[in-house]
């Protein structure tokens, strides 16, 4: 264990009766970075990714043959966009699964497609991957053109 002084510049003097004005730190082998993952560590996360994004495709197009989602994904396979239409209207799912850190799952109802093209407009991906981002409107715009 290593003990660090933190001392600013600025304080005042140290005081008559000769106490230090920094203060003194036990750094604990907890505040060190973390170490990077090994090669089979991330072999494993990418296999369990796999398998999570097959699970969740084969559950949204398991559905009645009216209701079949469209699955969109990401080169990488760490984003993926379903886009299901709905007796409302157009259903959009956006799921992210990064190599590390948290996943998260987000749904959107569009009834028009006003209201998609706005979201649309805002969604990180269209300069993250723009060639995504044209697939996922594209089969918007399919869905919410049918339902006229």
């Amino acid at each position: 264990m290593s003990s660090t002084t933190d001392e600013s510049a600025g304080h005042e003097p140290a005081p008559a009766d000769g106490q230090p004005t920094g203060t003194i730190r036990q750094c604990d082998p907890i505040d060190q970075p973390a170490r990077p993952l090994g090669v089979k560590r991330v072999a494993l996360q990418a296999q369990r990714r796999r398998h999570s994004l097959a699970a969740w495709r084969k559950r949204l197009t398991g559905r009645k043959q009216a209701t079949k989602a469209r699955v969109i994904t990401s080169d990488d396979g760490t984003l993926a966009f379903a886009v299901v239409r709905t007796s409302r209207g157009l259903l959009v799912e956006r799921r992210h699964w990064p190599l590390e850190g948290l996943r998260t799952a987000q749904t959107m109802l569009f009834d028009s497609a006003t209201a998609f093209d706005r979201w649309c407009d805002s969604e990180p991906v269209r300069f993250d991957n723009p060639g995504l981002h044209a697939q996922l409107r594209r089969e918007g715009h399919e869905i919410l053109d049918d339902d006229r």
